[in-house]
Formats: structure tokens, C-alpha cells, sequence
């Protein structure tokens, strides 16, 4: 509103250049004044959810009291206020034109179905579409409910499943030793990936049958072969708002430029390099890991993959060089294979600080996985842990099934070829699906269903 009274102002008196000048440092000044009142409520609110709990907790263990205190927080608080800096700064960079009716704005911000977890999606993408809506079609209907289907899949036959078993190990980290940790680890790395692409698949499926198309936030980040390319598959929204809205900010900050300019006289090209990889990417990763939560372990976990990534790409022309050494073909499948495992392993070893429930657990956690036990394979106390036999075997056949159908959507769009089968081969597939979620889903009387991982955050 402000740069557009300064654009009439312009046309009605036909200031000088250097009027004109004067004018821009004024308006720009009155409008930054705006932004940062607006951004100060919208992450003071955000703040005050997040670290409110925090704070009485930590005085009322301080004064003794046992006394239990909960703090009601608005849900998916994390994700319109994201979205609504995000509005803010792109109207402040003029990089959109601001929108005048609040009522439609607001639809864009609390759009039900990404309201729990996302995805963060953009003004400029989202708004448009709520107004080309068509008529309710057929094709539609049935593509999205596949999608949603899908989605209840990963979250009641393998999410909620999986969690009954890590919870159980990690919430008796002081009775469990050795390899029961590990297998914990992995399993609670699937069950946050099923959770969370679970949810996103029935948001997207939700909004498709509506005839909206939200942005994709998850993109199979099992398959990726280096820490990066995990995390621009995985939560791909938010990644993308802290590139937009944190990173590149930072990065052309003028305190970044100084501190690059010291230190490539110093220590030469490499130095400006290093400040210009480790500062913006250490921001980022430090305010990811505060956005997860707000305990040191959620700390560790963000400076632990800026750390990883920051090593990734300074040293990224060493590690080829390395491989040429040691005579590596990295164009083969099996290099591309031990890649993708070794990606995976980072992301279960960066969990163990958020599943064990703090820094404590987690080297409790570590000391213990050196007692070798491999006996738990075969001796059933793998089942002593929520899941009897046949509910850990189900498990693992749904993470394997799962594995192959991510490898096809991989190369070729799974829900289009299943679409284009003959009717009773298609609806074979759709109703197989629906009494799986049906007969193998974790949910009844007496289950206290467990809510999606990333609606806490």
C-alpha cells in the first residue's frame, strides 16, 4: 500500500529526479517500518506458542513444584505464520502485488487442509487457484481419493505401527541395551517418513478432489545419495521458504560481504569461500532446528545436518578426488546404492536425539548400542516391545512394499499407470488398498491414535 501511494504520488506531481529520490528513501523508510512492526507480531506470536511451555517448565522445576502446566497452541501456528512472513516480505520486495481484500487472503493463510502440516504454500500459487475453481469432475475425484488412500496407508498400516514399537524402546531407553537401539532407529526413520508423506499425500489428495493443486513437499527423499539432495526432497516448502527468505537474505547481507572480503585477503579465495558456505548455511540450519523445537536436542539435530551439508559442499571437490583415487566408478548402481544407504543411515543417526528425547537419552542410547546382542533376531524379544510376532512382520512386509512402490514412482508416475488399467484391475487395486487400511491400520477402542509428527511443530 505504501510503495503504491508513492507510485501516485509520482504520477501526480511529476516530482524531479532528485525529488523523486527523496521521496523513494521516505516511502521505503514508512514501509520498512510496516514490515518489521508486522514480521515482530507474527513471529512474536510464533515465539510465545513455542517457547511459553518451555519457560514455565523450566521455573516450575526451578521453584520444585510438581504441578503440571500445558499451554494451548493454535494449530499449525508454525505454518500461517511462515506463510504470512512470506507474504509480507514478497509485497515489500514488490516481487507480488499486495492484495486488498482480506477475507481472500486470509482463505490462502488458513487453508483447511495445510493448516496441521503443510505444506507452507505461496500466495502467489495458491490464491489464483480459488479463483479459476471448476465444477466437481469424475477423474478428479477419483485421482485424489487414490492419492488420500495412499496416504492413510503409510500413516495407519505402517506410521502408527512402527510407532508403538519405537515409542516403547525409547520411551524405556534405561531397561534396553544393544542392538534393540538400532533397529529402533531405523524404524523410527521410516515411521517419521511415513507419518509425514503420509499426511502430505491426504492434504494433497484432499485439495485435488477440490480442484486445488498444492505444492509438492515431499519427493521419495529414501532415494537420495548426499545429505543435500535429501533435504531438497524432504519438506521441500520449507526448505524452500528458508532458501527464500533466510538464506539468500544473508547471504547478500552487507555484514556477509565485509566478513568474505577479510577473509579472502587473509586466507585467500578459499577463505571468502568458506565464510560464504558456512554462515548462511549455519543460519539456516540453526533456525531449522529451532523451528522443529525447542530443546537442545532439536539444536544439535539442526547444527548436525548444516554441519554435514557444509562439509558436503566445501569438500566436495576433495571427495571426488578421493573417489578417482581409490578408483571408484561413481557412475555404477551399486556406488549409487552405497550412496543412498549411507544417506539414509545420516538421516536414522541424526534422529536419535529427537526419539530418545533429549541429549542425555541419546549418549545413554549410544553407550548401550556397543553390547552386542544379535540374539533379539531369533529369541522373540523383539516382540516384548508393543508388537507381537505377526504386527512387526506385517510392518516390515508394508516398509518393503512401500520401498517398491516408491522405486517405481522413481521412473514412471504410479498413479497414472494405475489409472490407465482396464476398471477391474484398477478398482482390484483401489479396493485392496481400502481393506488394508481397514483390516491392518492401527486404530479401535482403547488405541490413543497417534497425531501427526509434524503438526507439533
Amino acid at each position: 500500500m505504501i510503495y503504491r501511494t508513492f507510485d501516485r504520488v509520482c504520477q501526480e506531481q511529476k516530482p524531479s529526479p532528485e525529488e523523486k529520490k527523496q521521496l523513494r528513501q521516505t516511502y521505503t523508510k514508512k514501509s520498512r517500518r510496516v514490515l518489521w512492526l508486522a514480521l515482530v507480531v507474527c513471529f512474536g506470536v510464533l515465539c510465545c506458542c513455542k517457547f511459553t511451555g518451555r519457560v514455565l517448565s523450566i521455573v516450575n522445576r526451578t521453584a520444585g513444584s510438581s504441578l503440571a502446566l500445558d499451554v494451548i497452541v493454535p494449530l499449525g501456528v508454525s505454518y500461517y505464520t511462515f506463510s504470512s512472513a512470506g507474504y509480507l516480505l514478497d509485497v515489500y520486495w514488490r516481487k507480488i502485488e499486495p492484495e486488498h481484500s482480506y477475507p481472500r487472503l486470509l482463505l490462502c493463510m488458513i487453508y483447511f487442509p495445510h493448516i496441521i502440516s503443510g505444506p507452507i504454500s505461496r500466495y502467489e500459487k495458491l490464491l489464483p487457484q480459488f479463483d479459476m475453481l471448476t465444477t466437481p469432475s469424475y477423474d478428479r475425484l477419483c485421482m485424489g481419493l487414490q492419492l488420500m488412500l495412499w496416504g492413510y496407508f503409510k500413516k495407519l498400516v505402517i506410521a502408527d505401527r512402527l510407532a508403538i514399537f519405537v515409542n516403547d524402546v525409547f520411551g524405556h531407553i534405561g531397561e534396553n541395551a544393544g542392538m534393540i537401539f538400532l533397529v529402533a532407529l531405523v524404524l523410527g526413520a521410516f515411521q517419521a517418513y511415513t507419518d509425514f508423506s503420509g499426511c502430505m499425500d491426504i492434504v494433497e489428495g484432499a485439495s485435488e478432489v477440490l480442484g486445488i493443486q498444492l505444492e509438492t513437499n515431499f519427493k521419495r527423499p529414501f532415494f537420495s545419495r548426499s545429505a543435500a539432495e535429501f533435504w531438497r526432497r524432504w519438506h521441500i516448502t520449507l526448505g524452500n521458504w528458508f532458501k527464500d527468505y533466510v538464506y539468500v537474505p544473508v547471504t547478500t547481507s552487507s555484514l556477509t560481504r565485509k566478513l568474505r572480503r577479510k577473509a579472502s585477503k587473509r586466507f585467500g579465495p578459499n577463505g571468502g569461500r568458506v565464510v560464504m558456505t558456512v554462515i548462511p548455511l549455519g543460519t539456516v540450519w540453526l533456525l531449522t532446528g529451532i523451528w522443529h523445537g525447542t530443546g537442545m536436542n532439536y539444536v544439535v539435530w539442526g547444527l548436525y545436518w548444516g554441519f554435514m551439508i557444509i562439509c558436503s559442499t566445501l569438500f566436495e571437490a576433495q571427495y571426488r578426488a578421493l573417489a578417482k583415487l581409490l578408483h571408484i566408478d561413481t557412475e555404477r548402481r551399486a556406488w549409487h546404492c552405497i550412496q543412498t544407504l549411507r544417506t539414509f543411515g545420516l538421516y536414522a543417526a541424526g534422529l536419535l536425539p529427537i526419539l530418545a528425547g533429549g541429549l542425555r537419552g541419546a549418549l545413554h542410547a549410544v553407550r548401550q548400542t556397543w553390547y552386542f546382542n544379535p540374539w533379539i533376531f531369533w529369541d522373540e524379544s523383539l516382540y516384548a516391545h508393543g508388537l507381537n510376532r505377526r504386527n512387526f512382520l506385517l510392518a516390515l512386509l508394508s516398509i518393503v512394499f512401500l520401498m517398491i512402490v516408491e522405486s517405481m514412482q522413481e521412473r514412471t508416475n504410479v498413479r497414472r499407470l494405475v489409472a490407465r488399467q482396464y476398471i477391474v484391475l484398477r478398482w482390484a487395486v483401489y479396493l485392496a488398498g481400502i481393506f488394508a487400511v481397514i483390516l491392518f491400520g492401527i486404530y479401535g477402542p482403547g488405541y490413543d491414535a497417534a497425531a501427526f509428527i509434524y503438526e507439533g511443530f
